[in-house]
């Protein structure tokens, strides 16, 4: 009888030792994946910052190769200022600036050829300019995540067709709506930009698209690069990869964009 006392007591042991084991091991799972998860958090935070803080080398490598990537204008006194010469070498849409491939930027930035990096730059404030009839322009403002914004001031600016020294020859304003929405007047033979301005952070639309123009102060004025609607930077669609993100808010040409980064391996 006691042999049986025995081996019960020895397989009840063996049962806590067993579900000890299958806690720990839980634990130590769950906090090794935390770890990872916070080291790649980590590394997406330290990856953005190194690409919107610095100019990289040389700094001002808009028009050549660079040794050392980064975005942040040369001339820069504030953080997160980017050069737009140096933001339109990602997008292999303008054919006019040497796009930089997926492969040069993990080499210019240091990583691994099975690190891959997702980016997208796009507007604070995303504007459609949409012709409604021969008279009129529906100018239609959201956020970045698709919500309509109301009492955002319009400033339409009408220039012509072919610009001139002078920039700008006249400007309208209003202000949207409950929808987002509001009217502006169109003009034959002008061209129409649009600034949207929200408690002082702005962004720009032009019609037709991708003008070559940017505002200062209250003028529009040539510009080297066309105006920046979106950006979006990849290396193409992966599967069975852990991801990271982070964000920050940039601004280009006195305009404010939310610059995204991904980070897949």
């Amino acid at each position: 009888m006691n042999a049986m006392y025995e081996y019960i007591l020895a397989g009840f042991l063996m049962f806590v030792m067993l579900v000890a084991l299958h806690s720990n091991l839980q634990s130590l799972i769950a906090n090794t994946t935390a770890l990872m998860m916070e080291e790649d958090y980590n590394m997406a935070e330290s990856l953005i910052d190194m690409i919107l803080l610095s100019p990289g080398n040389p700094a001002n490598w808009s028009s050549t190769t660079p040794t050392l990537f980064g975005l942040a204008a040369q001339e820069a006194t504030r953080t997160y200022v980017l050069d737009p010469k140096k933001v339109i070498r990602l997008d292999e849409n303008h054919t006019d600036y040497p796009w930089i491939s997926p492969g040069e930027l993990r080499s210019l930035l240091g990583l691994s050829s099975d690190i891959y990096l997702v980016i997208r730059i796009k507007p604070i404030f995303n504007i459609s300019i949409q012709s409604v009839s021969d008279e009129e322009y529906k100018i239609t403002v959201k956020n970045h995540k698709g919500v309509p914004l109301a009492n955002v001031n319009i400033t339409g600016y009408y220039m012509p067709e072919s610009i001139g020294p002078n920039g700008t020859e006249d400007s309208t304003e209003t202000v949207t709506g409950i929808d987002g929405s509001c009217m502006l007047e169109k003009r034959t033979g002008y061209c129409l930009v649009v600034c949207a301005d929200l408690i002082g952070v702005k962004t720009m639309q032009t019609d037709p698209p991708y003008l070559r123009v940017k505002v200062e102060g209250n003028q529009v004025v040539p510009s080297e690069v066309p105006a920046i609607t979106s950006i979006n930077y990849t290396g193409g669609v992966f599967y069975g990869l852990s991801t990271d993100w982070a964000a920050r808010y940039v601004e280009i040409d006195g305009f404010t964009y939310y610059f995204e980064l991904e980070v897949w391996r």
